[in-house]
């Protein structure tokens, strides 16, 4: 709490420095304590198998699965494609991140090398729930391309 009202009174007087209303920002002479932050707990085995259990006829469901067992994050799932799945092999090549520019969805490399990995193996029952339908593949070739199918969002489509 008395880091954000420190922060707003910081800013604020910033922008007064700027507009030359006064010459300098005393605020930022104020040494202000290190905020606490919680960390969270994350959901039980048991809890985990009760959300992809509900989930499971979800057409995102082998994204819950990843974030779950992977712990991946949001735009790294969103990010996936395709091509990044090697189902003979059972791994998952994460090099995108799905991320909002200038109002657009986009996809764009991992801020780091380090970010970009290559996992193996695959749990199984990411493996098994990644697999597009007979129905989908069929009927790939009639209808216009969703968004996934080349920039993103590697889920079983309904």
């Amino acid at each position: 709490m008395v880091q954000s009202i420190h922060a707003v009174l910081r800013n604020a007087l910033e922008h007064a420095v700027r507009e030359e209303l006064i010459m300098r920002n005393v605020a930022k002479l104020v040494k202000t304590p290190a905020p606490s932050y919680r960390t969270g707990k994350g959901l039980s085995p048991a809890q985990a198998k009760l959300v992809l259990k509900e989930l499971r006829d979800h057409r995102l469901h082998a994204l819950y699965v990843l974030a779950l067992l992977l712990g991946m994050q949001r735009g790294e799932l969103l990010g996936l494609c395709w091509s990044a799945v090697d189902l003979e092999r059972g791994t998952l090549t994460v090099l995108t991140n799905l991320q909002r520019v200038g109002g657009e969805l986009r996809l764009v490399l991992l801020k780091t090398r380090s970010s970009e990995r290559t996992i193996p193996p695959l749990p199984p029952l990411a493996v098994s729930r990644s697999v597009p339908t007979r129905s989908v593949r069929r009927r790939s070739g009639r209808r216009p391309a969703w968004p996934g199918r080349r920039t993103g969002w590697c889920s079983r489509p309904e």
